[in-house]
């Protein structure tokens, strides 16, 4: 399962369509993200749904038919490079709290 941050999906589905505005739907940007990648007909993926007032997405990937191990984790790699979640300060500094709620995750 990776995280991937869906603002850097819209922005990268922007770029490759020279497009000013996309409909923001997150499933579509990303197949034009792998379209893009050309990794499209190798893998299927399953997003898990959003949660409030997050830029992180969970997307499970798999591969289809007869792909290699490696050539799967280099898509992997290649998704996680191009748009992958990076967690903002508070969350790299306080990694073990949720500070919605103010108490320690376990």
């Amino acid at each position: 399962m990776l995280e991937l941050s869906q603002s850097r999906v819209y922005d990268y589905a922007l770029n490759i369509l020279n497009a000013y505005k996309l409909s923001g739907n997150f499933a579509t940007d990303l197949e034009i993200v792998l379209k893009d990648l050309g990794v499209f007909s190798d893998v299927t993926f399953a997003i898990q749904p959003k949660s409030f007032l997050s830029d992180c997405r969970y997307v499970e990937f798999c591969p289809k038919y007869k792909l290699s191990l490696a050539r799967f984790n280099q898509i992997v790699r290649s998704i996680k490079s191009c748009a992958g979640y990076e967690p903002g300060l508070w969350k790299r500094l306080f990694p073990n709290r949720d500070l919605a709620n103010r108490r320690e995750l376990t």
